[in-house]
């Protein structure tokens, strides 16, 4: 007698899998939308002074810090020098990219005839999930980051949905499938994954082994070539650590989901950020947690523990692979796709945890993470019989991950909030010494700054930018404020400077108010809510302040 699924066939099952999954999308794709800053941020200052200062093949062939980002690097070049330098194509990019991703993701299950319709809307959701999480805010909400990872797992997706399904694949989508993880690498580090991901799908098929054996000459032909590439930053955060340290990072970070999945509940400072009613619990079980464990930030148990399993169950689903169905047999490349990008991780940056123990948890590892843990439970879910206990995990992963991605939510509103205020004192030639960077570097900063302005990209593409250093133009309307507030600062640019904050109680025609000083323009102000405004003049302390606004 063949063992019954204990998973239930009930079409409310399939109906709460399916509205997840809808809403993960809707929410990551409108925070990628949203939260996105239009301003460079991190990483993006140092490509674009590189991308505007270097010639063409060396700006776009150049490796950073040990990636080579050559699709990534066209589609930045073509946005400062086409788009104004608005971040609006790699947002695009990433946001379609990571909806191409996930349709052709589901168009594999959609194809295994061994899941019934609630073991469908299940994987749909993992898949979902896998990509949209706020957990992969780094990639969502960061058009520097977004624009590489995502066009990476477009890549893998697309390499994957050539060859599953198919007994033996033909010569050209194999061949397609083996370029398309070549573009992958040349896309990002993490893109050399790829391969494994491709290997892992090819071996339960026939003539897999040899397929697999001409994979790996291709990789290593592609590996060649990478490491053959000028490498524009030699920062040190490269390096091998010892071995069984290189090996308790890379369990630690096949670990880190659990982080920020639980983070509210794990980390004092998150904690904090509760809303009123839960602030109490949130806090209480935080300071427990680190009394007992340690900083979720810094700590090796349980992560590293939880990373062990992890592998030891992917070992496990793939021992079983010849006799899975497409979708198990997907989840599980994803698996390994994760995990290889998890070695690579920690092969690459093992000096640089031995100094910085706590970026070992670094939001910009998780979007390859995450996806390896979605594949494992969607093989497990993709199984049959399914087991209770993965059923039950995959049923309570929705509203368990809620308060995790409202606080990674409030983390991405802080991030734009932090760019925007660089960016737009960049822009004025004002950087308060005590003013939040974030990722941002100042070198990197002062280094783009004469190209950006060059190029007139940017923030120096705005309307109220071009005004800046000279007479009011004609179409300035006054603006009167409310209240304003004004306080001294130590700019590092140099020039003397003001941190301001006006109160507009009248609409306001523009995204940025021009700051004057004896008809010449100053300074400029954002938006920071309904009425308020914030800025910065390079202006003496002394100076009488008005305000204008440039209606397009």
């Amino acid at each position: 007698m063949s063992q019954k699924s204990p998973r239930p066939r009930s079409v409310w099952s399939a109906r709460y899998f399916g509205v997840a999954a809808v809403v993960y999308v809707m929410v990551g794709t409108a925070a990628l939308w949203l939260l996105s800053p239009r301003v460079p941020y991190a990483d993006q200052w140092r490509h674009y002074a590189r991308l505007l200062s270097e010639p063409f093949a060396a700006g776009v062939f150049t490796a950073d810090n040990g990636h080579a980002e050559v699709l990534p690097n066209l589609i930045r070049l073509a946005d400062l020098r086409w788009c104004g330098g608005h971040e609006l194509l790699q947002i695009l990019t990433t946001g379609i990219s990571a909806i191409a991703a996930l349709l052709l993701l589901l168009s594999i299950v959609r194809r295994d005839p061994s899941l019934d319709p609630v073991g469908k809307s299940a994987a749909a959701f993992c898949l979902a999930f896998g990509l949209f999480w706020l957990g992969n805010m780094h990639a969502l909400t960061l058009p520097g980051d977004g624009v590489h990872v995502y066009l990476v797992l477009l890549c893998v997706a697309l390499a994957l949905r050539l060859i599953a399904g198919d007994t033996t694949p033909t010569r050209w989508r194999f061949a397609l499938a083996a370029l398309l993880c070549c573009v992958a690498s040349f896309t990002f580090g993490s893109g050399m994954a790829s391969f494994i991901a491709l290997a892992t799908l090819l071996w339960p098929q026939r003539g897999g082994l040899r397929r697999i054996a001409l994979l790996g000459l291709v990789a290593l032909a592609a590996l060649s070539l990478y490491l053959s590439l000028p490498d524009a930053t030699h920062t040190p955060q490269s390096g091998v650590s010892h071995p069984l340290q290189s090996t308790q990072h890379f369990l630690q970070i096949l670990g880190m989901p659990f982080v920020y999945l639980f983070w509210p509940l794990l980390d004092p400072a998150a904690a904090a950020a509760v809303p009123g009613p839960l602030r109490g619990i949130a806090l209480a079980t935080a300071n427990f947690w680190t009394a007992h464990g340690g900083s979720i930030r810094t700590s090796v148990f349980p992560q590293a523990l939880i990373g062990t399993a992890m592998l030891g169950a992917t070992i496990t689903a793939t021992w079983r692979m010849r006799q899975s169905g497409n979708a198990a047999r997907l989840g599980i490349a994803l698996a390994w796709f994760g995990i290889a990008c998890a070695g690579l991780i920690a092969l690459a940056r093992g000096s640089y945890f031995d100094a910085h123990p706590e970026q070992i948890y670094a939001l910009r590892y998780l979007p390859w993470i995450g996806i390896a843990w979605c594949g494992l439970l969607l093989a497990g879910i993709a199984r049959m019989p399914c087991s209770r206990p993965t059923y039950a995990l995959a049923l309570c992963l929705p509203l368990l991950a809620l308060p995790s991605e409202w606080g990674l939510l409030k983390l991405a509103q802080h991030v734009q909030a932090v760019a925007e205020d660089s960016a737009l004192g960049a822009a004025v030639g004002v950087l308060p010494a005590d003013l939040p960077l974030g990722e941002t570097r100042l070198e990197d900063v002062r280094a783009a700054l004469p190209e950006l302005r060059t190029a007139n990209t940017a923030m120096f593409a705005w309307l109220a930018s071009a005004a800046l250093r000279h007479s009011l133009p004609a179409n300035a309307h006054r603006l009167i404020a409310a209240g304003v507030d004004a306080d001294r600062v130590t700019n590092v640019l140099g020039a003397n400077a003001m941190r301001l904050r006006a109160d507009f109680p009248s609409p306001v025609c523009a995204q940025h108010a021009l700051v004057a000083v004896d008809g010449v323009s100053v300074g400029l102000l954002r938006r920071t809510d309904r009425e308020g405004w914030r800025g910065f003049a390079a202006a003496d302390a002394a100076a009488g302040f008005q305000f204008y606004a440039l209606c397009e």
